[in-house]
């Protein structure tokens, strides 16, 4: 089998968005964005940022709530 079906999946747990599903590639792109827009995770638009890797590695991201990102000044 070929194409996105192959593709790991990344899901989210716990926080707003519980149980969403992204293909691997988009998670990374959403995040890259929401780094890219300069946001935080402590930031309504800066969501991504505040999911971490359950483990190194994982595929289950777990919401951290943005306590490790400082905010910018």
């Amino acid at each position: 089998m070929s194409g996105p079906l192959r593709e790991p999946v990344i899901t989210l747990v716990g926080g707003p968005w519980d149980r969403q599903v992204f293909y691997g590639i988009d998670w990374e792109e959403t995040r890259r964005a929401a780094e890219r827009m300069g946001r935080t995770a402590d930031e309504f638009c800066g969501w991504p940022l505040a999911y971490r890797p359950e483990t190194p590695g994982s595929h289950r991201w777990v919401w951290s709530a943005g306590a490790d990102w400082s905010r910018k000044p």
